[in-house]
């Protein structure tokens, strides 16, 4: 019996334009505060978290995690060629994959304490190097596609 390739994608795709205003939010909030001490606070000297030296430390710091991160828009199982393909983009490329062959396919799915309760999370591994992280609800996808993912990895297994 042959299977047929799977593609599972998220419920809402996040794209650009979120991750964007979202960093740039972030960003406003920041610099607000950095700027509305001293209105607020005349008298004390600037003793805020965010000296200037700090804010820009801090703002440099994120902006290149934000420009890196990858933004998950499908995960495919391709069954015709062994492979495993997770696709991806980030705020500059697009369509990026990472492609794993099913012998050096390793994954763990387990319930993890997060700060809001418990959530299961799949992690994915490529030759002892995790590739692909990912909680419950993370980037649109909803349990129930990660439990059909690991029932269909627990297949190749077999």
């Amino acid at each position: 019996m042959k299977n047929e390739n799977l593609l599972i994608e998220p419920e809402r795709k996040r794209s650009r334009k979120d991750f964007f205003i979202a960093t740039l939010f972030l960003l406003l909030i920041l610099a607000s505060a950095e700027l509305l001490y001293p209105i607020l606070k005349p008298n004390r000297s600037h003793s805020i978290p965010f000296t200037n030296g700090i804010f820009f430390i801090v703002s440099a710091v994120y902006i290149t995690v934000a420009l890196s991160e990858k933004i998950y828009q499908k995960i495919q199982i391709d069954y015709e060629n062994n492979k495993l393909i997770i696709g991806y983009i980030t705020l500059f490329k697009n369509n990026c994959e990472t492609i794993i062959p099913f012998e050096e396919l390793e994954y763990g799915y387990e319930k993890i304490a997060t700060k809001n309760g418990e959530k299961w999370t799949l992690q994915i591994w490529k030759k002892d190097k995790k590739v692909f992280s990912l909680e419950e609800g993370d980037y649109g996808f909803h349990k129930e596609k990660i439990d059909l993912l690991v029932e269909k990895f627990e297949e190749i297994e077999h």
